[in-house]
């Protein structure tokens, strides 16, 4: 399970491995913001992203795990559509040692912080 070193007042999480989205752009708004990992499709990424997002696919997590290993000790949000495959992808890498790692709940869907479809190289 993660662990949960940042918490908010206003937090009232049914889910450990889920972060509201008041909670994310609490955590975008400190000194130290959160690794975005968007696990959705390329396509999906190019069709508008969290602003500083990295594309990291879920087909593709376990052959791009060496490029996450600088950001073990990190906190690492990811995020997806709907929230189903963040989930997979943050418990996939609770379970790898990454220790704080949560999913947005409700996706990308559910965001009501702003978007881009700027395309960075990472």
């Amino acid at each position: 399970m993660p662990n949960h070193e940042y918490s908010s007042s206003s937090s009232k999480r049914t889910d450990p491995w889920e972060l509201s989205g008041e909670e994310l752009l609490s955590m975008q708004e400190s000194d130290a913001p959160p690794l975005l990992l968007d696990c959705r499709t390329t396509d999906e990424f190019n069709g508008g992203h969290l602003h500083g997002a990295t594309c990291l696919a879920l087909q593709q997590l376990s052959l791009r795990m060496p490029d996450l290993e600088p950001h073990r000790a990190e906190r690492i949000v990811v995020y997806c559509r709907t929230g189903r495959r963040s989930r997979i992808v943050a418990r996939y890498l609770s379970h790898c040692g990454f220790n704080h790692v949560w999913s947005l709940a409700s996706g990308i869907e559910g965001w009501t912080g702003p978007t881009t479809t700027d395309v960075q190289e990472h």
